[in-house]
């Protein structure tokens, strides 16, 4: 049998999607079925618009990198289907990543089936779609990330790598993230040796502090971004990472309001927070804050609490990624809600913070 692995169109292809290489390297071990990998998104944008990627790859400047980042932001991806169809032709099976809606919609027009990701309508997880291809006797649940991607097809040389199979914590009432798979640390020689490119991107939800710890001195080499749980206990610890190469840390606040983190189970201190984003700064790490809007019993002094703590941090913060909650990927943990508060319109988020250019090119410069 021969089966394909996609991601479809959607966004300029800053790195190699990490689903792809992870389900190549995982199904290809455990089965003896023909595996073929190809990022349809990074071929659509290599195909009809080369000289924009070119562009981004090779800016040497704030200006030409600004330019470059408008025409690409003012493309509309419509990819042809006819087009689409002839990439995916001469396989038994199509396997699609799906991050996005509109993802999702184009494989309902290719009459994709095999759907997995955050966005994907009936996802299925790679243990049951390896039920579908010729198994070998023993199972190796533990894979690490193997890409065989052409980085020239991408705006960076950025490599997305995981350290562990899930979430260790594994609380936060709103994520659905992992909850089939247990947790397993990858041994820290086996990342060390897997790293082929000298910037990466961790794509752990979080990485359990003591383990970070022991891995950044491997890292040191490298200039590398990483998602991290706001707590104390990390805070002594930021200069040394930032010496061993943490360029960018993105933070999980999720929210300015004690009563929000506490009904998420969050398990952080708002007030602690503030102080953890300033030792980061200070240590001369780029700050990226998660902030989501909407969540279940959310009321507006929530919501005005959070804009004012975003307000009384901004100095601190280099990028604001906001997003509003989902119903339907709460877990069953939470109580039964009747009735989901009314969001925020976006208009009266977004003045807060206007500065991702700014942090495009701060990482251009620092990261790039």
């Amino acid at each position: 049998m021969k089966l394909l692995l996609t991601y479809l169109p959607h966004h300029l292809p800053i790195m190699p999607p990490y689903a792809l290489g992870y389900l190549n390297r995982f199904l290809s071990v455990n089965s003896t079925d023909h595996i073929t990998t190809i990022d349809l998104n990074a071929r659509w944008w290599q195909t009809f618009h080369p000289n924009i990627l070119q562009t981004i790859r090779q800016a040497t400047s704030d200006e030409e990198l600004t330019v470059a980042l408008q025409k690409a932001a003012n493309i509309q991806v419509s990819p042809d289907i006819h087009w689409l169809q002839e990439q995916c032709k001469n396989f038994d099976l199509i396997c699609a990543s799906i991050q996005y809606t509109e993802q999702d919609k184009l494989a309902n027009q290719l009459n994709i089936k095999i759907r997995g990701g955050p966005a994907a309508s009936n996802p299925m997880h790679e243990f049951a779609l390896l039920d579908m291809l010729t198994k070998k006797e023993s199972i190796d649940e533990h894979q690490l990330t193997s890409f065989d991607f052409n980085q020239g097809e991408y705006c960076s040389d950025i490599i997305p790598l995981r350290t562990s199979t899930a979430c260790w914590y594994r609380k936060c009432r709103f994520c659905t993230h992992y909850n089939y798979k247990h947790f397993f640390q990858f041994p820290l020689e086996d990342i060390a040796s897997n790293i082929s490119s000298r910037h990466l991107f961790f794509t752990d939800d979080m990485i359990a502090h003591p383990y970070l710890l022991k891995l950044a001195p491997k890292l040191l080499n490298h200039e590398w971004w990483i998602q991290l749980r706001p707590t104390l206990d990390i805070t002594s610890h930021l200069q040394s990472l930032k010496n061993n190469g943490l360029k960018v840390a993105a933070w999980g606040v999720e929210s300015g309001s004690q009563h929000i983190l506490d009904a998420m189970d969050k398990g952080t201190r708002i007030d602690e927070i503030s102080h953890i984003l300033k030792k980061s700064k200070e240590a001369g790490i780029i700050n990226i804050v998660y902030i989501m809007f909407g969540y279940p019993g959310e009321t507006d002094k929530d919501r005005k609490q959070t804009i004012s703590w975003l307000q009384d941090n901004a100095n601190c913060i280099d990028l604001l990624s906001s997003s509003l909650f989902v119903p339907g990927g709460i877990e069953k943990r939470p109580p039964a809600i009747s009735k989901i508060p009314q969001l925020p319109k976006i208009g009266t988020i977004d003045p807060v913070f206007n500065n991702f250019r700014e942090l495009t090119l701060n990482i251009k410069r620092n990261f790039l």
